[in-house]
């Protein structure tokens, strides 16, 4: 359902035709920083990169660092105020053509940098964030279990939690249901969240019973 793009800088004519496809076939697709950018045989131009993606594309100025700023809808799904990417040492493109409701995130000189559309997302910084993720997974209606970072594993009616960081971590079931901890013995009652401490490598094993 949901097809993410991270490296695709140099694609031919049959790869960025397959992708079409896949856009034809309404899966939703998460673009990363420059998908298309360069033909096999070809010179790097940003006008195959909005060929291929459907978004306006310009080159940012060289004195733009590779940092942005989260908007207020940005932040409010679960972005960063703000993140950045390693020291820049190639081009950054903003997005000319995106419209406030549309805007995740912004370059410093207001560019836009992130943007969801109702079948992609659009990330021109290389540093693709989690949570953008997670919101093109709601997009085409997958279950997110949890907002917090961590691995996990689904397969009814197990969960699985891997800690990768102190802290802790919360599932969030959709309805009340019976979450029994397999580690702890412990069960949960018609709950629809389940909230445990764990350190950097803990994992849990949760049996949830609808």
């Amino acid at each position: 359902k949901v097809i993410v793009l991270a490296n695709a800088f140099v694609l031919d004519d049959q790869q960025r035709d397959a992708i079409r496809a896949l856009q034809e076939a309404s899966r939703f697709i998460v673009w990363c920083y420059a998908p298309g950018l360069a033909y096999p045989d070809r010179a790097p131009e940003v006008k195959n990169v909005s060929q291929l993606t459907g978004f306006d594309l310009k080159e940012l100025p060289e004195d733009i660092e590779n940092k942005v700023t989260s908007t207020p809808l940005g932040i409010s799904l679960g972005l960063p105020e703000t993140w950045e990417g390693q020291e820049r040492k190639g081009m950054l493109l903003g997005i000319a053509n995106a419209r406030d409701d549309e805007i995740l995130a912004r370059w410093s000189d207001g560019a836009a940098a992130v943007v969801c559309r109702s079948n992609s997302i659009f990330c021109a910084i290389p540093q693709l964030q989690p949570a953008l993720i997670r919101l093109a997974a709601q997009k085409v209606g997958v279950k997110v279990w949890t907002k917090d970072e961590c691995v996990l594993y689904h397969k009814d009616p197990y969960l699985v939690v891997v800690a990768t960081k102190d802290g802790t971590f919360e599932i969030d079931a959709g309805d009340p249901v019976d979450i029994k901890d397999i580690v702890t013995g412990k069960t949960s009652v018609k709950t629809a969240t389940w909230k445990s401490s764990l350190k950097q490598g803990e994992t849990r094993i949760l049996e949830i019973a609808r």
